[in-house]
């Protein structure tokens, strides 16, 4: 069993954990609920009674109240001591032709009053009837030996009953047994969440990966309204609104500059190996590997002129969503090429970003044989030398074996891990699986980073110095510096195109060869 350390708790995920649980927590609740109406409705036994109002009063004294009163309070004690003991059970039996009483017996006075009540309870509203007329025949007969001074008369007959006392109960076991059986499902949602063996810190990362994480993007809440979120929350792959984009000017100050630091790496890489393509996987379902490619893609091409983005999760294509769909807002070609092995690519071109984009927004058959026909490899040595870095979105690595195909023909591979998604016994064989590729795996990405509070400082400061030597022989020195940081603000980017379309269909882009 794992162990559970109260250091490595985030009530964060905990609550997120339980809320995508709802679907179980209902059923249980509704199955509990149910099964304890069923269970109501099939033990309940109907209960009939009628009453019998009785005017107590003392010889002699019929304009007395308080004697009236003393005598109905003396009276209804010894009365009920009598009716419920077994001799007067039995003597009723007998007379009704039963070996026992049919049901049950009790007087009490009515406040402030000289009234008695006499309350009869039995299986039917005959026998509730019958029972107690023969308990008033009975009663009449011995009050005079018990109570020589009273007088005992009916104020309100008996009447039979129609309808059985109370009900069956059914609804309030039902809504007790959905609120218990709430809270057990909820209970049994914690239990499942502090046993998930998942990745919910960097060290957890480090520890799984036996090196250093690339980098950290943290969680940038998407926006639309609290329904909306809590939405995204209970299903976590349909969120609030399409994922944020750095190009988008709400977008982070603290997501914007991850990104950076992220291409930053991929630089210092490409410098030092030399490495081109690199393929962007993750262990399993949204986890954010498209959008990470797609961030990436679009920081590469704040500082560099060509980038390609090619979305190969064929199954899923999901680029096309990112830079737009229905109503685009960026222009593109009908495609650059007519060559049969780039179907069903095609090429564009972001105009707000200035990234070239290889998608298509459809799924497609038969992906496997179109991955490994070497498809990427072509359309690498096609229009691989047009571009400066070129990223391949590709499906799951821990589901798919796409990924594993193109990390052959790939430089570099990088992991994106999402926080508290992925088990880490499936990481782990994602892992292994594509260290046993050609391209080296480069690292991790850890994505979507929970930050209860996020807090920069802002400063500004700048300096300059001018001096000059001796007569005669005039030196002189100046510097600048300055320097600056940003608080929970906004950033705000300005993009170019990177390449343009002619209408002959040919590309043509800065610092490339015309294609």
């Amino acid at each position: 069993m794992k162990e559970i350390r109260l250091s490595d708790l985030n009530f964060h995920y905990l609550i997120r954990d339980v809320l995508r649980q709802w679907v179980n927590i209902l059923l249980i609740a509704g199955i509990l609920g149910m099964g304890a109406y069923l269970y109501k409705d099939v033990t309940y036994t109907p209960v009939y009674s009628t009453t019998a109002t009785l005017l107590v009063s003392v010889r002699g004294s019929v304009n007395n109240a308080y004697n009236n009163l003393s005598a109905a309070i003396d009276l209804a004690e010894t009365a009920d001591e009598l009716l419920t003991s077994d001799a007067m059970g039995a003597v009723v039996a007998a007379d009704m032709g039963l070996s026992s009483m049919p049901g049950m017996v009790s007087v009490s006075v009515v406040p402030d009053t000289n009234l008695l009540t006499l309350y009869v309870t039995a299986s039917s509203p005959k026998t509730a009837y019958d029972l107690i007329g023969t308990v008033l025949d009975n009663f009449f007969e011995i009050q005079s030996l018990v109570a020589e001074n009273a007088i005992v008369t009916v104020y309100d007959a008996p009447r039979m009953p129609e309808f059985p006392t109370g009900s069956a109960g059914a609804g309030h076991a039902a809504k007790l047994g959905f609120v218990l059986g709430g809270i057990l499902g909820v209970g049994l949602a914690v239990f499942a969440a502090l046993m998930r063996d998942t990745v919910r810190t960097r060290r957890d990362l480090r520890r799984v990966m036996h090196e250093d994480v690339l980098g950290t993007i943290p969680e940038e809440r998407l926006g639309g309204s609290l329904v909306q979120r809590i939405r995204a929350t209970i299903f976590p792959g349909k969120a609030a609104q399409k994922p944020k984009l750095i190009s988008d000017l709400t977008t982070g100050f603290a997501y914007t500059e991850s990104v950076l630091r992220l291409r930053a790496v991929l630089e210092r890489d490409r410098e030092k190996h030399g490495h081109k393509i690199y393929m962007v996987t993750s262990t399993t379902e949204n986890e954010g590997k498209s959008t990470v490619s797609a961030n990436l893609a679009i920081a590469l091409a704040k500082k560099h002129e060509n980038i390609l983005l090619i979305d190969a999760d064929l199954r899923n294509p999901t680029q096309y969503r990112l830079f737009g769909d229905a109503e685009p807002d960026f222009h593109h070609s009908d495609g650059v090429r007519t060559d049969p092995k780039l179907e069903p690519w095609k090429l564009y071109q972001s105009t707000t970003t200035g990234v070239f984009l290889l998608f298509t927004d459809t799924p497609t058959p038969g992906v496997g044989d179109l991955i490994s026909s070497d498809r990427i490899r072509h359309l690498c040595s096609v229009i691989g030398d047009l571009f400066d870095y070129i990223l391949i979105d590709t499906p799951p690595a821990g589901i798919f074996a796409d990924a594993q195909e193109i990390a052959d023909m790939a430089d570099a591979t990088l992991l994106v891990v999402r926080e508290n998604c992925a088990p880490l016994d499936d990481l782990r064989a994602t892992v292994t699986r594509l260290r046993t590729a050609k391209a080296p795996l480069l690292g991790t990405i850890y994505n979507r980073e929970y930050r209860s509070r996020t807090a920069y400082g802002y400063g500004y400061g700048y300096g300059y110095g001018y001096g000059y030597g001796n007569a005669g022989a005039k030196k002189y020195g100046s510097g600048t510096g300055y320097g600056y940081g940003y608080g929970d603000s906004r950033a705000t980017a300005t993009h170019t195109t990177a390449g343009t379309y002619p209408a002959d269909g040919n590309i043509t882009m800065k610092g490339g060869t015309p294609s």
